[in-house]
């Protein structure tokens, strides 16, 4: 829908400008507000001053709707800041494509996360993720249609899975 198509671009471009988010595990009640598990909050304290102007920029540009908190104390729940609220990461997304791998599949990936989403993308060719340095993303996008096990082999495959992330 275009409601979670908005809210996911705003945290999107909320992610990009660093802005730290936190993820709720649980439900929420604050102020007489209700936030279901997944909710996503912007702590003060985690954040640089004008948070605040970069959250109203991306609230304005996307339609999204943002409420604003006087307490991190909630009625029902955990409180913000709390374990049960989980730090969101910026993703560093490579999206694999050319070789065996199916254009359409490609394509409509990259059009939601890109285009839709507003996330970037950097497109690696399948026959060069044997030798890229894979440790600069956090998120390695293999689209359907392509045995990859049998085009990469078995040490890039182990290579992929052990592989240490350097983007924060």
């Amino acid at each position: 829908s275009d409601v979670c198509s908005s809210d996911l671009r705003a945290m999107s471009a909320l992610l990009r400008q660093n802005i730290r988010l936190f993820a709720a595990n649980k439900d929420l009640d604050w102020e007489g507000r209700s936030f279901a598990r997944g909710a996503i909050f912007v702590p003060r304290r985690s954040n640089d001053a004008d948070y605040e102007t970069v959250i109203a920029d991306v609230a304005a540009e996307t339609g999204t709707i943002m409420y604003g908190v006087n307490s991190g104390l909630g009625k029902a729940g955990p409180d913000v800041g709390g374990e049960e609220l989980g730090l969101l990461r910026r993703p560093f997304i490579a999206l694999v494509s050319g070789g065996g791998t199916s254009p359409d599949n490609v394509g409509w990936i990259w059009q939601l996360l890109d285009q839709k989403l507003g996330y970037p993308v950097s497109l690696l060719d399948l026959s060069q993720v044997s030798y890229a340095d894979l440790g600069i993303y956090t998120t390695l996008v293999l689209p359907s249609g392509w045995d990859y096990s049998g085009m990469l082999g078995k040490p890039t495959i182990e290579r992929i899975r052990s592989e240490e992330h350097t983007s924060e």
